[in-house]
């Protein structure tokens, strides 16, 4: 279709932005990102060349490439670790350029298996203090609701230390959790402890930590990266992100 669109003599100021705009899709004032931004024979990745605008839009665009690779079939188990190493990997980014994390440390991941009462950690991720304290938590879920029980589980881990921010991120639509009583959870925490829990989904974190990012590039080097060495990563998974890439090409 791009290749059609190429080849016919129109123009997005005449046809194709007046028709956008006639459906509510998303659109120029004229033209811009339209075809010649989208034309261009490139994986539609994080390194894609196309001028495509506003911001949000090229992540919304792009950040399909992940809920594809989350959400596969596979035949092996450890999907589940996906999502944790691209919350990861936003991190790693976040902590070499945002203010809130200067002199923080981000803590090595640990195993997939390792339960978080062994391993010390408050969370699947852990970013500490310079003097080893913990100062935010995020756990991740992988297509599990989250709900009071689990905020209640997550403030035990918390409770006796100094956590600035903890997250409760989860790949499931929540659309049907009980918020009430996970806000009132929160509220409650809020009220004994100090901290700031969030729930939240994790596509839509993701897009807006990408948004705080200088170079969104760096992100999916840092995932491809951890996609290699995490060793609760196997080739099906390997597989799977390499053939999404291959079908983002034309």
């Amino acid at each position: 279709m791009l290749k059609l669109l190429n080849e016919l003599p129109i123009k997005d100021t005449h046809y194709v932005t007046p028709f956008l705009k006639s459906v509510g899709f998303p659109s120029m004032a004229e033209s811009g990102w339209l075809t010649r931004s989208l034309e261009q024979s490139m994986p539609y990745d994080y390194n894609y060349p196309g001028k495509i605008t506003p911001k949000d839009l090229r992540e919304a665009f792009l950040g399909l490439l992940f809920s594809k690779h989350f959400n596969a079939k596979y035949s092996c188990h450890g999907a589940s670790r996906l999502p944790t190493l691209a919350v990861y990997a936003a991190y790693q980014c976040m902590m070499e350029e945002l203010l809130r994390y200067k002199d923080k440390i981000l803590y090595p991941l640990e195993s997939h298996t390792s339960a978080d009462s062994q391993s010390g950690q408050i969370g699947d991720i852990q970013i500490n203090n310079a003097d080893g304290t913990a100062f935010e938590g995020i756990e991740i879920k992988h297509q599990i609701e989250i709900t009071p029980d689990l905020v209640q589980h997550a403030y035990e881990k918390f409770m006796v230390q100094k956590t600035n921010r903890y997250y409760l991120l989860t790949t499931a639509n929540m659309d049907a959790a009980d918020w009430d009583g996970i806000n009132q959870k929160i509220q409650q925490i809020s009220n004994n402890h100090g901290c700031q829990v969030i729930v939240n989904g994790v596509y839509s974190t993701l897009k807006y930590y990408l948004r705080l990012l200088e170079d969104p590039a760096k992100f999916i080097e840092k995932y491809v990266e951890l996609l290699k060495m995490d060793e609760n990563v196997k080739f099906p998974h390997q597989k799977m992100w390499n053939q999404i890439i291959s079908e983002s090409s034309f």
